[in-house]
């Protein structure tokens, strides 16, 4: 799995809780519902999406709740989106953005506390401090906020898969002409890819982690975080991916984890995500496999945690 290799790479974590008063908070308390969070950035903006399985939805008070506020049942979840009334949370959202080490692992709706969770890398802890104060002049109220070394990407996931059901996915495509085209040469390494946020602005800089001993990258496009702990950024992707990305989004589907890793087999497309919205993830895939024939779309690995 990819994630156990950029695991501990990010070496610090933040996480925080904010007080929702919104009357899908108070049924979430009432009705002891978890929501997993879906954040979407997109045309400059921060888009918010709850995704509620329907499974949690057993009564007819709680579905009628779910239309009253404009749901909408796509195959095994409720998507709701939020507009205005998330906008403290939307502010939280845009400062932290300009850390560019930033990730985005989690945010999720239990009880009427909104809790959020990111990964960074320690050289940019001022940057990320400055972004907690900016935010505490705009009258954010953190609750549990902690600033710490990070236990690893393995952890959090196991945390999520502890309250609702995950699964795992692992897909390999072919390294297509004009895929090695648009790498340039960034195909001549080996490294690993981490979307910080879901988006479809593919000029929005991902993470790029490079394996092993490669201090000779020098690849055009690409701003150093680490050069010791071989971590970049750049807005590099290529078109089966850019496809792949703004296809999910029109569902959308939370994912916890997206990595890709580009070595001479092929380029590995790793996935965690509720169990719930498996069958549409298969679709997207399906999509672009559709779309996208030379790269060979394949399917190596489903499984449960």
């Amino acid at each position: 799995m990819i994630i156990e290799e950029i695991d501990k790479r990010l070496d610090m974590e933040l996480s925080f809780s904010i007080l929702s008063k919104n009357p899908l908070a108070s049924f979430a308390d009432k009705f002891h519902i978890f929501s997993l969070s879906n954040w979407i950035f997109r045309n400059a903006m921060f888009e918010l999406y709850y995704i509620i399985p329907v499974s949690e939805t057993v009564t007819n008070e709680m579905r009628m709740f779910l239309e009253g506020m404009g749901a909408r049942r796509k195959g095994e979840v409720w998507v709701i989106f939020r507009g205005t009334e998330a906008a403290p949370r939307i502010t939280i959202m845009k400062h932290l953005l300009d850390v560019e080490s930033i990730v985005l692992n989690y945010s999720y709706l239990a009880g009427n506390m909104v809790n959020f969770n990111f990964r960074f890398h320690s050289s940019q802890i001022q940057k990320v401090s400055d972004a907690i104060m900016r935010l505490t002049e705009n009258s954010v109220e953190f609750k549990n906020l902690v600033i710490t070394k990070s236990n690893g990407l393995v952890s959090l996931i196991n945390f999520i898969s502890q309250r609702t059901p995950l699964c795992y996915t692992r897909f390999i495509a072919e390294v297509s002409q004009p895929t090695a085209h648009s790498l340039g040469s960034a195909a001549d390494y080996i490294w690993e890819r981490e979307a910080r946020f879901q988006t479809d602005d593919s000029g929005l800089r991902s993470l790029f982690f490079l394996e092993g001993n490669q201090t000779d990258f020098d690849v055009r496009g690409f701003s150093e975080i680490s050069r010791k702990d071989g971590i970049f950024t750049s807005s590099l992707t290529w078109p089966m991916l850019d496809f792949y990305t703004k296809l999910a989004l029109e569902f959308p589907i939370p994912v916890i984890s997206r990595t890709q890793k580009f070595s001479p087999e092929g380029i590995f497309l790793d996935t965690f995500l509720p169990v719930s919205n498996l069958d549409d993830h298969l679709r997207v895939a399906n999509g672009t496999r559709l779309q996208f024939p030379d790269e060979k779309l394949t399917l190596l690995e489903l499984k449960y945690l």
